[in-house]
């Protein structure tokens, strides 16, 4: 593949984030408290593709990025793939608390 996505996994998160360490990595990764993620997460693209995108003022983490930055790379890949959450298990999220939806001041930027 010349660029693809994962999705990741979205763990339950039960402590600060402050409390996690390197020592906890084994638990979350053998964690059967996993849900799936509609949206895109990891992006992995050639260089000679990311040379190409143009993600203008977006503001990236905050919808729609992730959107905009896929339908980019499908346009510029010659062989793209998406990793379903569960297909590679590469990516994990502790907790989703959604942050992005109280940041109000980025939205209305990112859907000019």
């Amino acid at each position: 593949y010349d660029a693809f996505t994962i999705n990741r996994l979205t763990m339950e998160n039960k402590k600060k984030w402050s409390q996690f360490t390197a020592l906890d990595l084994k638990s979350i990764e053998r964690s059967k408290s996993v849900a799936v993620h509609p949206g895109a997460d990891c992006f992995v693209m050639k260089r000679s593709i990311f040379s190409q995108i143009d993600m203008g003022g977006v503001f990236l983490g905050h919808p729609p990025y992730a959107s905009i930055l896929r339908m980019q790379m499908i346009s510029l890949a010659k062989n793209y793939k998406k990793f379903k959450s569960k297909s590679l298990r590469a990516t994990r999220h502790l907790g989703d608390d959604r942050n992005w939806k109280n940041e109000a001041n980025y939205a209305p930027i990112n859907f000019l």
